[in-house]
């Protein structure tokens, strides 16, 4: 790479990727590989790789006699905070998506920091009520049901083989890689010895056995919504439309099927904003901040509130 900058650019710049990435016969690969997965009704594909619209568009279609295949959908972990740019990519990606292809919203994973760290609490619960209120398959970093933040890692306790390989750099992925707290005992109830990593900054309260305690715990929200998503026709496979609100703050969407229809709405501001649906809802389902079966609709959303409202059709228990 003729431009590349040692001890500034990131060393796997170093060299253009001109025959690793992108070949010619890729999508005749993949193809195969859904050819083969085809056999039995219980198989499916997923692939890692870091694209835009275009680039997974290109992906979804390679597979020509059986789509049994996905690219992973990494770009809510990088979009600027805003609910326009939100709504932006989700309305060009879902306008991307054949009829049988699988729309997937991924919000963590192993290489970056936890989204708890990456974005706040707050903005957290956000972005998992809308991961989990969006079409197709939401792909849940273990620990994010849990609001759970980054280790604290240091020199002597790096296992990640990029660091080492690159020290210096601050390349490490360790922080993230944090065990699985349980409870909030000796190394969370992950193991009776010491794990490779230390445990998560906040493990002691973020934490299964804790936050299933606590009615409006993260891992609670998570559960409420999971369970939503099962029970709701026009969650499991309604459409989606995004819903025109005349605030920036707000982001709002439909989702809709035969038999029923549930309004979300998202407010992305640090302020409190209004908000009065067109139509008047039957009653709110789920929402960030509680308030679940509310007789009263509240006029005003908080600082990083989401709220799922029935509409109209089927009653969900």
């Amino acid at each position: 790479n003729p431009h590349f900058v040692p001890g500034v650019n990131n060393p796997a710049e170093a060299f253009l990727r001109i025959h690793s990435s992108g070949q010619q016969g890729l999508m005749g690969v993949i193809n195969s590989f859904c050819n083969v997965l085809a056999e039995d009704e219980d198989r499916f594909l997923v692939s890692e790789a870091y694209l835009n619209v275009p680039g997974m568009h290109k992906l979804y279609g390679a597979c020509t006699e059986h789509p049994l295949h996905a690219p992973f959908n990494f770009n809510l972990m990088t979009l600027p905070w805003s609910a326009t740019v939100f709504r932006e990519f989700i309305d060009e990606y879902e306008a991307s998506i054949g009829p049988n292809d699988l729309p997937n919203y991924v919000l963590g994973n192993h290489d970056n920091s936890r989204l708890a760290t990456r974005v706040g609490e707050g903005r957290a619960r956000l972005l998992a009520l809308l991961q989990l209120t969006l079409r197709g398959m939401p792909v849940i970093y273990y620990g994010d049901e849990l609001g759970l933040k980054d280790g604290v890692v240091s020199a002597a306790s790096v296992r990640d083989p990029w660091s080492l390989r690159v020290p210096g750099y601050g390349f490490g992925r360790d922080d993230a890689r944090s065990p699985m707290p349980w409870n909030a005992g000796r190394y969370g109830g992950f193991s009776r010895h010491k794990p490779w990593q230390p445990m998560a900054a906040n493990a002691e309260t973020a934490n299964v056995e804790s936050e299933r305690a606590h009615r409006g715990s993260f891992l609670n929200m998570y559960r409420r919504l999971i369970e939503l998503r099962r029970l709701s026709p026009a969650l499991l496979d309604g459409d989606y439309r995004a819903v025109s609100t005349g605030d920036d703050a707000i982001y709002a969407f439909t989702r809709t099927s035969s038999s029923q229809q549930v309004l979300i709405v998202l407010n992305f501001s640090s302020k409190p904003v209004k908000f009065k649906p067109v139509t008047a809802p039957r009653r709110l389902l789920v929402g960030t901040h509680a308030r679940v079966g509310a007789a009263t609709i509240a006029p005003e959303l908080a600082p990083f509130e989401g709220r799922v409202y029935l509409m109209s059709g089927k009653e969900v228990a």
